[in-house]
């Protein structure tokens, strides 16, 4: 098993993506949670379980649509939690379980 931390919208040189557009914040969580999964030898079709958080309910039916583009037919066990408030006044974290390959 693998489990991934929250990812947050923050770029591999340390760039929190806080004035960003949700939908960018969004994919930079989908890029850093790919990029955890290929360093364990997984890729986004290895995930169980995902736990979303979202700063605002309101982002959920956009959530929605980037999160269904990005992972296609697969459909992981999901949780969508809204909370009042993320670090560094960012939209959105996710953490996540994948299955390492036999």
């Amino acid at each position: 098993m693998v489990y991934l931390s929250g990812q947050l919208p923050v770029t591999a040189q340390g760039e929190a993506l806080a004035n960003q557009p949700f939908a960018i914040q969004a994919r930079q969580v989908f890029t850093n949670i790919e990029r955890v999964l290929a360093d364990c030898g997984c890729n986004k079709t290895s995930l169980v379980q995902v736990r979303v958080y979202l700063c605002d309910v309101a982002l959920w039916p956009d959530f929605n649509t980037l999160y269904a583009d990005w992972l296609g037919p697969h459909q992981p066990a999901r949780c969508v939690v809204p909370v009042p408030a993320l670090h560094y006044g960012l939209a959105l974290e996710i953490e996540a379980v994948a299955v390492l390959p036999t």
